[in-house]
């Protein structure tokens, strides 16, 4: 809706964005035709949790209704993704309702903290190994795997001695099958006009 009122690509445009990573508002630049990958955003972040800030949460960090935030003059913490950094001259919101910015420019009218490969791929991009086309499947998780690295070893004092002879703790994880998703998966993959036809 913004491109089309102001005429422009949504490639022009980046959005700044409002996530919550572990309770703490965190504004998030992408280009107007991108979308955020949460897993790399957690990850740039080092956070445990992260999820899409909610309109009050957005409103009582900055101020601003959501759909005009913008990076320059932003009061909280900022990173980017790597596309934004290279762009120049767009459009962004103004931090003030019905308003705009143009012709901004990334580390001249604002700074982020980080910048990082955090979109979505799309069909469109290459492939990084071979540079042919990608294909986008969809996937069901019915199984899982944990690195739970030495937490659960340290409090139970669970150790055992390495080559040298040195009391060490166990690095630990874990996998599991989720019985609710396995039973989820069935139904999504076997059904018909009358409902579940579950497999033998």
């Amino acid at each position: 809706a913004v491109c089309e009122f102001l005429e422009i690509d949504p490639g022009q445009l980046v959005k700044t964005l409002v996530f919550e990573a572990d309770g703490e508002p965190v504004a998030v630049l992408v280009r107007g035709d991108r979308a955020i990958e949460e897993v790399k955003l957690k990850n740039l972040l080092g956070a445990a949790e992260v999820e899409m800030a909610d309109d009050k949460v957005v409103f009582d960090a900055t101020g601003v209704p959501t759909g005009y935030l913008g990076p320059v003059g932003i009061k909280i913490r900022t990173v980017a993704d790597q596309e934004v950094a290279a762009m120049q001259n767009f459009y962004v919101g103004a931090n003030e309702k019905n308003f705009h910015m143009k012709n901004v420019n990334f580390g001249r009218d604002f700074e982020v903290e980080a910048v990082g490969d955090l979109r979505q791929i799309t069909t469109s991009d290459p492939c990084p190994e071979c540079g042919g086309q990608l294909g986008l499947t969809e996937g069901i998780e019915v199984g899982h795997i944990f690195k739970l690295g030495t937490g659960y070893s340290e409090s139970m004092n669970a150790t055992f001695q390495d080559k040298d002879g040195q009391e060490k703790h166990f690095v630990m994880g874990c996998y599991g099958i989720g019985v609710s998703r396995v039973v989820a998966a069935a139904i999504e993959q076997n059904h018909d006009e009358n409902g579940i036809v579950f497999p033998v």
